[in-house]
């Protein structure tokens, strides 16, 4: 170990540096990791250990420091303390810490950014939107979901009219014309939850007056894959390795399971239909605020911090986030400089508009959070994990995680 005076973590060497604000990440991650370990331990062999893996002695100040962050602020460590006296103060992890560290998203890993961005973008729109797929074999589309036509069953039909069609009477050397008719059937999903659309267009002839059909399909297979991770259409793209290891992750500790697999490939839905239902809920109000909030950083102000770190999640690096800000920041100027001088009706049609729009946002937003914290306010106790998420996509709805653990 090395002496006093050549302590990293001494603070009279903080002082001579004028760098009395450090905080060592790599106590808090000693801590977690002997924790991890030996579940629980007293303060002082605690430190003791913490001192050892550091090479470093801990002034007791830096020390207390460190505990009551990851005690109080964070809850990530449990204290037992009698409050008697010569009674010794033991830790351990939080059952929330434990959950965090398995996915790694505790502070202290070095790749909770990178898995945070993939956990949002999987569980919060690509495991719940799946994968659509066009076919006109009707028999190898469910050759490829592992389903049978007995297994098929029409939800509803519906005739289209295609309105506006002008018929054209061109010289062609087919002699088939297109009807002004379309049937769309929907079938059931099937047992492995499969959506199928099966859509029928005419055409008749104009000598004989038979009728021909011409039928595609298209089909929605459930839930996510590895690649559909690393192949994500957001400017983030994470590496194939940490996508593997997200869903290992998630598949350990039951958040997710698998349904099926699909071109050689094992893809996984959400294992709790109840938290399935509240993704579902919170994407819908997610795609109500990126609306909003795109209209109002085009035409109104700039976005605030929390903001900008909502969208940053699903960026690789900082100059693709800073790229898409400044495309908002030009709009907005232009915007205003097209207002200044106020000779387009367009635009002050708009300004009108926008005298209303935050205020009917508003409204709504209210009435979303209202449902959600009292619909699914289990739901976000019963996995602590998500409040890491929702809190980064959306901060005005960390609102429903810190109501659920003060009422």
């Amino acid at each position: 170990m090395t002496s006093k005076t050549g302590n990293r973590f001494n603070s009279k060497g903080r002082r001579r540096d004028k760098t009395r604000n450090i905080y060592y990440e790599e106590i808090d991650r000693a801590i977690v990791d002997i924790l991890s370990l030996r579940e629980r331990m007293s303060n002082g062999q605690l430190k003791r250990e913490v001192e050892k893996r550091c090479e470093n002695k801990i002034p007791s100040k830096t020390w207390s420091t460190h505990l009551k962050k990851m005690h109080l602020e964070e809850n990530y460590l449990l204290k037992d303390d009698t409050l008697q006296r010569n009674q010794k103060v033991f830790y351990s992890l939080t059952e929330y810490a434990k959950e965090l560290r398995d996915l790694r998203l505790l502070r202290t890993d070095p790749k909770r950014g990178t898995f945070i961005q993939i956990y949002a973008s999987l569980l919060f729109r690509i495991i719940i939107e799946g994968n659509t797929y066009p076919g006109d074999d009707l028999e190898n589309i469910l050759n490829e979901i592992h389903a049978n036509r007995e297994q098929l069953y029409i939800d509803n039909i519906k005739k289209e009219f295609i309105e506006g069609y002008v018929e054209k009477h061109e010289l062609t050397t087919s002699p088939d014309l297109p009807l002004r008719v379309t049937t769309t059937t929907h079938y059931k999903p099937t047992s492995l939850g499969v959506k199928i659309i099966e859509s029928t267009s005419y055409r008749e002839n104009i000598f004989y007056k038979n009728r021909t059909e011409d039928t595609i399909y298209t089909y929605t297979v459930p839930g996510a894959s590895a690649d559909d991770l690393a192949q994500m259409y957001y400017t983030f793209k994470p590496c194939m390795a940490d996508c593997e290891s997200a869903l290992e992750l998630l598949l350990r500790r039951d958040i997710i399971s698998p349904i099926m697999d699909f071109r050689g490939k094992t893809r996984y839905v959400i294992a709790d239909p109840a938290l399935t239902d509240f993704v579902t809920e919170f994407n819908r109000y997610c795609e109500l605020e990126n609306e909003f909030l795109n209209f109002k950083w085009q035409y109104l102000t700039h976005p605030t911090s929390n903001e900008e770190q909502s969208r940053r999640v699903f960026y690789s690096d900082e100059a693709k986030s800073a790229k898409f800000f400044n495309v908002r920041e030009l709009q907005r100027h232009q915007f205003k400089q097209a207002v200044k001088k106020k000779n387009n009706e367009e635009i002050l049609k708009l300004q009108t508009k926008l005298e209303a729009y935050p205020h009917k946002f508003e409204k709504m937003r209210l009435e979303y959070l209202n449902r959600l914290n009292e619909k699914y306010r289990g739901i976000i106790n019963e996995y602590h994990f998500l409040s890491e998420i929702i809190q980064i996509i959306s901060p005005l709805l960390y609102f429903i995680h810190y109501n659920s653990q003060t009422n």
